[in-house]
C-alpha cells in the first residue's frame, strides 16, 4: 500500500513539473512577442488575473477572416473562461521577468497621469528629488517663480518631467499583467490577455512544429 501511494505521489509530481514546463515555455514565448527587443528585463505583476471573454469580444462576424484561415480553431475558447486558476508567476521562473505585487511596485511604475506640484523656492534640487522619491510617480515637485506666466511654467514643468524620465530606464517605465492562459483541449491553441498599464489586448497562439506562434490579436483597448 505504501509503495502504491509513493508511486502515485511521484506520478503527480512528474505531471505537475511537466505542466509547469509547458506553461513556462508558452508564457516565455508570449513575452518574446510583446516585450520590446531592446529590454533587458520586464516588470510583471506577480499574480495572473482572469480574463473576460464573451461573444461580444470575439464573434464569427468581426473575426470571420481569422476563422477562415484557422477553421479548426475552437471559437468557444475565445468566448468562455475555462481555467480560473490564479498563477504565481514567481514560481514559474519566467525568463527576464522581475515580479512585483502591487504594494511593492517601484515608485516609477505606480502611475501614468502627471500632476506638477509647487515646490518651496528655498529647496535645492537634491531636497526636491528627496521629496519626489516619497510621492507617487504621477506627481512631481517643481520650483516655479511667482512672476512666471503659464507658458514659462509649462516649459519648466516639461523640463522637470524630461529630467525625471531620463533617470528611469526604458524597462522601468512600464509594467505588465498577464492573465491565466486558456488552452484548447488538445493544447494546440491558447489565448492570453496582456495588460500594459492602461492598455491591453488578447492574443491567440497556435502550437506548431517550431513552437508557439502568435496568429491573432483582438479585444484591444487604450485607457
Amino acid at each position: 500500500m505504501k509503495k502504491k501511494i509513493l508511486l502515485l505521489l511521484i506520478s503527480l509530481n512528474i505531471n505537475a513539473n511537466a505542466q509547469d514546463v509547458f506553461l513556462h515555455d508558452f508564457v516565455d514565448k508570449v513575452a518574446s512577442e510583446i516585450i520590446p527587443k531592446d529590454f533587458h528585463h520586464y516588470n510583471l505583476i506577480d499574480s495572473s488575473f482572469i480574463m473576460k471573454l464573451d461573444k461580444y469580444n470575439f464573434n464569427k462576424i468581426d473575426d470571420a477572416d481569422f476563422l477562415k484561415l484557422y477553421p479548426d480553431f475552437p471559437i468557444e475558447l475565445a468566448q468562455k473562461v475555462i481555467d480560473s486558476t490564479i498563477i504565481d508567476w514567481r514560481k514559474i521562473e519566467l525568463k527576464n521577468a522581475k515580479c512585483y505585487n502591487y504594494d511593492s511596485l517601484p515608485r516609477h511604475l505606480s502611475g501614468m497621469v502627471r500632476i506638477t506640484k509647487n515646490a518651496d523656492l528655498k529647496l535645492n534640487q537634491i531636497q526636491i528629488d528627496r521629496l519626489n522619491s516619497k510621492i507617487p510617480s504621477s506627481e512631481l515637485y517643481v520650483k516655479f517663480k511667482p512672476h512666471w506666466n503659464d507658458k514659462r511654467r509649462k516649459e519648466e514643468s516639461d523640463k522637470a518631467w524630461k529630467r525625471n524620465d531620463s533617470l528611469i530606464s526604458k524597462e522601468n517605465r512600464i509594467y505588465y499583467k498577464f492573465s491565466t492562459p486558456q488552452f484548447s483541449a488538445d493544447k494546440i491553441y491558447a489565448i492570453i490577455t496582456i495588460k500594459r498599464h492602461s492598455s491591453g489586448s488578447t492574443l491567440i497562439f497556435k502550437k506548431t512544429e517550431s513552437g508557439w506562434k502568435k496568429i491573432y490579436e483582438f479585444n484591444r483597448w487604450i485607457g
